[in-house]
Formats: structure tokens, C-alpha cells, sequence
């Protein structure tokens, strides 16, 4: 599956567990951007709940559990911050 770097990185925050909110100051976009690109990835991922994007991501290879923080797979990303407590 072929992913734009901005659904990369937020798939990657997603797994991480970060919060649309940091995700989007990351990025330097809007929550509500980051909340669309969520609605495309679980449009594309058949998923009913981030989480499920997050399970089949792993599943799939998209993700890469050896790793942590995680790591999508083959991919130069932009480093996110460890999740907020």
C-alpha cells in the first residue's frame, strides 16, 4: 500500500500514541488536518477505529514492531516526539 508522506507520519504518531493535537504541531498543520488524513486512512485500511488502522498497519508490514519508537517500514520519516504522559 502506498502511502503520501503525511499519512506516513501520521500513522506513525497514531502508533506511537500521540494525540491528533501534537501529531498536527508536528506536522505544522491543523487538528482537523490530521483528522482528515485519519478519515483516509481508515477509509483505505477498511478500519472502523484508529486503533484498527493501527492493528492492521502491523499486520500488513506498513508498520514494523522491532522498533521503538515505531517505525514505518523501508521509510525516511520525519522524527516525531515520544508521546505526552
Amino acid at each position: 500500500m502506498r502511502l503520501s508522506d503525511m499519512d506516513r507520519n501520521i500513522l506513525q504518531g497514531l502508533a506511537s500514541g500521540q494525540t491528533y493535537r501534537l501529531i498536527a504541531a508536528k506536522l505544522h498543520v491543523s487538528s482537523a488536518t490530521v483528522a482528515y488524513h485519519v478519515t483516509q486512512l481508515r477509509s483505505r485500511f477498511h478500519a472502523p477505529t484508529v486503533a484498527a488502522i493501527v492493528a492492521i498497519a502491523f499486520i500488513t508490514g506498513v508498520l514494523s514492531n522491532d522498533t521503538w519508537p515505531v517505525q514505518l517500514t523501508g521509510l525516511l520519516d520525519m522524527d516525531l516526539p515520544e508521546s505526552e504522559p
